[in-house]
């Protein structure tokens, strides 16, 4: 988007308009806040909070399907100071803006760009609360036997102690390290052990336990390889889950049999699926949709397949009727991740269609 595109945003952003960096006097921060203003390049790290906050916008960055072109800053009416990045296609040698992001000086708030409405909206966040019941019925829907999460360094960091309260007097498994894993065994009937690793292979055990309940283990560092193998176990099947550093400041992964689940990833947090609030966006975007309700069709159970449109991942969403515990699909709906956009299937032009006001 050029210049004179962006200060039209600024406009409706409630900004007076589009200034140069360091030229506009900063409005003082609050002091819990971040200051981006003290940052050499204030717009790069709304493109990172955008990748960590935003889901699959990092994946389509990595597979080059979207690149991301320099930021502006913009002064509101009211002193706040707000940094943009846009991620978008090059088309014939020229940039198109796909998805716009704003960000308010103190960090606090994180804006996102609706092309069609011609609006900045505050981008909020899930807020999941994570349950453990949660993450062992999608290891039984997705057939796997244990999921993980990166939960923080030396310790669960305070978000994941709220999403996961539950999980704050689980035992801790020191296997040598800083990097702070959850982990969750699909069932009762599981078990699961702690082995440190030598030359490569499970050696001593460190930790181990018959019924199935989630620990946490400590290993790795930012300049280690994997020092431990969590190995979990149900009827036939085993999963051996390497927990290991990337190298990256904060950045940890891990490698497995493809048999365990990252339930820490952005992707997986998403799809904590809020129902009564998707019945209730779709309610206010489809005009038809209250009487249909009325008339009898009602929302199929979840968890609910996703597809993306528009380079955001959508929950996708049927209505219908049931008879004899037989589900018939009549209506294709889907919303978006962040509740704003609601798409409409038409199953004779194979095409997806955005609700508009």
């Amino acid at each position: 988007m050029k210049k004179a595109g962006w200060i039209l945003l600024a406009v409706l952003l409630g900004c007076g308009g589009a200034e140069e960096a360091g030229q506009e006097e900063m409005p003082e921060p609050a002091a819990s806040s971040i200051d981006l203003s003290t940052m050499a390049d204030p717009c790069s790290y709304v493109l990172e909070e955008v990748c960590w906050n935003v889901p699959y916008i990092y994946r389509y960055l990595q597979r080059m399907e979207l690149t991301a072109e320099d930021g502006m800053q913009y002064t509101g009416d009211d002193g706040t100071v707000y940094y943009s990045t846009e991620t978008g296609v090059n088309e014939n040698g020229a940039f198109r803006p796909v998805r716009c992001f704003a960000m308010s000086q103190d960090g606090a708030e994180l804006y996102e760009y609706d092309a069609q409405r011609e609006e900045w909206y505050l981008r909020e966040g899930n807020c999941p609360v994570l349950a453990k019941e949660r993450i062992r019925t999608d290891l039984l829907y997705q057939d796997l036997i244990a999921g993980y999460a990166w939960t923080g360094e030396d310790g669960m960091s305070e978000e994941w102690t709220g999403i996961c309260s539950w999980a704050k007097d689980l035992p801790v498994v020191d296997a040598g390290g800083s990097g702070t894993y959850l982990i969750v065994p699909r069932s009762d009937r599981a078990s699961a052990a702690v082995h440190r690793l030598e030359d490569g292979e499970a050696g001593e055990v460190l930790y181990s336990q018959e019924n199935g309940s989630p620990f946490i283990i400590k290993t790795g560092s930012p300049t280690s390889i994997p020092e431990a193998v969590v190995r979990v176990t149900e009827d036939n099947r085993v999963m051996d889950l390497y927990l290991y550093h990337l190298n990256q400041p904060g950045c940890w992964d891990a490698a497995h049999n493809e048999t365990a689940m990252n339930f820490g990833s952005v992707d997986y947090l998403w799809t904590i699926e809020d129902n009564d609030r998707i019945k209730k966006v779709l309610c206010g975007a489809v005009d038809d949709l209250e009487g249909l309700i009325s008339r009898g069709l009602t929302m199929e159970e979840g968890p609910h397949d996703t597809v993306e449109l528009q380079y955001r991942p959508c929950w996708e969403i049927h209505y219908g009727t049931s008879h004899d515990g037989v589900f018939t699909r009549e209506r294709t709906y889907a919303v978006s991740d962040d509740y704003h956009h609601v798409f409409i299937y038409n199953p004779v032009s194979d095409e997806w269609s955005e609700c508009t006001d």
